[in-house]
């Protein structure tokens, strides 16, 4: 899983970060060494790896969970507002990572966020909840989001850029 504030141990290395879920699943140091640099160098931050949280941008600290939460090979990584505390420039670097894990591991990926951009930017797939429940959900087609008339049609205009959604 992928938070907001990245969840990352202060007074651990970036290497270490990464390491600890390997390590609490049992696998052998060897072997979670190998994981580690694999996974560091997928998300660009090989060299970064003796270095502290606090050395490094929020970026950077992002890069750190993800590579940590890859390192148990997940089928289905959760993100809970993974870009929410970043500038548009290091969102966008974020994104794009992402949209890799996606494409290269084949990694399905489930967001949680409020932000439009990150909406229209990466998603496929999209469910509006309200009130805990699932309201809407629709897909983007070659044109971009295309409606299936649910409910939920502000939300749907705003991510869309059209009207058209029954209420149910």
């Amino acid at each position: 899983m992928i938070f907001q504030h990245f969840n990352l141990i202060g007074n651990a290395t970036v290497s270490r970060n990464v390491a600890i879920s390997l390590e609490l699943a049992g696998v052998p140091r060897a072997g979670r060494m190998k994981r580690v640099e694999e996974c560091l160098q997928f998300v660009g931050l090989a060299d970064k790896a003796g270095q502290y949280p606090a050395q490094l941008s929020g970026g950077q600290r992002q890069r750190v969970a993800i590579a940590r939460a890859l390192a148990n090979n997940p089928k289905l990584l959760l993100c809970d507002e993974p870009t929410s505390a970043l500038d548009p420039g290091t969102t966008a670097d974020i994104l794009e990572v992402l949209r890799h894990i996606n494409a290269s591991l084949g990694v399905t990926i489930v967001i949680v966020t409020h932000e439009l951009d990150v909406v229209r930017s990466i998603c496929s797939e999209v469910s509006v909840m309200e009130g805990g429940r699932i309201v809407d959900s629709f897909s983007r087609g070659e044109g971009g989001f295309l409606p299936p008339g649910t409910h939920s049609g502000s939300f749907r205009e705003r991510i869309t850029g059209r009207t058209g959604a029954s209420h149910v």
